[in-house]
């Protein structure tokens, strides 16, 4: 986990808190971009095959 991962680097007490959040806040804000991405591929996607066949 990202807590473990920063005792590990030395990190002690809120410094560790703060960085452990921060890794976590990262990995949640890329979650969602990444999905937008991929549900856009999808779209053009779906659309050019539905366009193929009408």
């Amino acid at each position: 986990s990202a807590r473990v991962d920063q005792q590990a680097l030395g990190l002690t007490g809120d410094a560790m808190e703060l960085a452990a959040g921060q890794s976590t806040l990262s990995l949640m804000v890329s979650f969602p971009g990444i999905l937008i991405v991929l549900f856009t591929i999808l779209y053009f996607w779906q659309r050019k095959v539905k366009e193929v066949t009408t």
